[in-house]
């Protein structure tokens, strides 16, 4: 058994009980990553009782290559004997990097609810996570952006997005393909160092690399501790959220002031972030700093601070 199918096993064998259902969908886009996952699920498919679907997302963009990249994605779930499911971007819609992402998570989850599948797979592998980690702190991060990617997450009531090759590197995907004498496709706008994750790809983890050859396995182990950090971090904010609130709706909390200024600044900012989820109330331009000023508010003798998204503390 190649280290890959190994490891897919181990993973998947915890993430799938929890779910209620074995039936998957697995992102494809055509690329080695995603191939690899592919193939490696399909050798599993007996063991772990697996009902796979394949999914490919057409984003229309390349000058025409993701049209090749569909062909091949369709032509591979016919071999494997695997239904496949196309989607397609609009012609003349938002081609950016962050739309494209929207519109391929939808689509997949869209999927998912068609088919009553509980997980998603993708192929994101540890390579991934440590060029995602790197972006973070260069955008810019706390704890949170410090995890990287997780190894599963809710995406709506009955749909669990899943990511079970973080502990794969990619020469092993290399290898496992190779091995098996399985093509794939090359995304050619994965050189265009227009865009900030080619650039460390391609440029600063090789650099890194120079400095110590194992600066992505320590990457990695960094962001396997700061997932505990978080972990202890999110019961004591949420056990403060029980004891402090005192009236919750839409769009008004009340708090008790005293129990907050009680608290540790770092509990104090995670209970903000923390309502704030849970309220849906807009994040995106709610830095470190915001969610600092409000640790401190609590304990100074400010009467008002006013935030982003015309949110007001009082």
């Amino acid at each position: 058994m190649h280290s890959i199918v190994k490891k897919l096993q181990e993973e998947l064998s915890l993430q799938l009980s929890k779910t209620p259902n074995n039936r998957i969908i697995a992102g494809v886009s055509g690329g080695a990553d995603s191939v690899a996952l592919l193939r490696a699920l399909r050798s599993l498919q007996d063991e772990l009782q697996l009902e796979i679907y394949v999914a490919h997302f057409d984003h229309l963009t390349r000058n025409g290559q993701s049209g090749e990249e569909s062909k091949s994605v369709e032509s591979l779930s016919k071999q494997l004997q695997l239904p496949c499911i196309l989607g397609m971007a609009c012609a003349n819609g938002n081609h950016s990097e962050e739309a494209m992402r929207e519109l391929r998570l939808r689509f997949l989850i869209e999927t998912a609810g068609q088919h009553q599948a509980a997980s998603i797979c993708l192929a994101h592998h540890a390579d991934d996570q440590a060029e995602t980690i790197l972006h973070h702190l260069i955008r810019g991060t706390g704890l949170r952006g410090m995890m990287g990617i997780s190894a599963s997450r809710s995406v709506s009531d009955h749909v669990t997005l899943l990511h079970p090759m973080l502990k794969v590197r990619k020469s092993e995907i290399l290898d496992y393909l190779a091995s098996i004498n399985q093509t794939f496709c090359v995304d050619a706008s994965n050189q265009d160092f227009r865009y900030t994750r080619n650039r460390i790809r391609h440029q600063l983890i090789p650099l890194l690399n120079d400095l110590n050859p194992q600066s992505a396995t320590h990457l990695l182990q960094l962001s396997q501790q700061v997932a505990e950090t978080y972990d202890y971090l999110q019961l004591n904010t949420e056990k403060l959220f029980q004891e402090c609130v005192i009236s919750i709706d839409d769009d008004l909390v009340r708090l008790h002031a005293k129990l907050l200024q009680e608290s540790p600044a770092v509990i104090v900012r995670e209970l903000f972030r923390f309502i704030w989820v849970k309220l849906q109330w807009p994040r995106k331009k709610m830095t470190f700093s915001h969610w600092d000023k409000l640790a401190q508010f609590v304990k100074n003798d400010q009467t008002r601070i006013d935030l982003p998204a015309a949110i007001t503390a009082r």
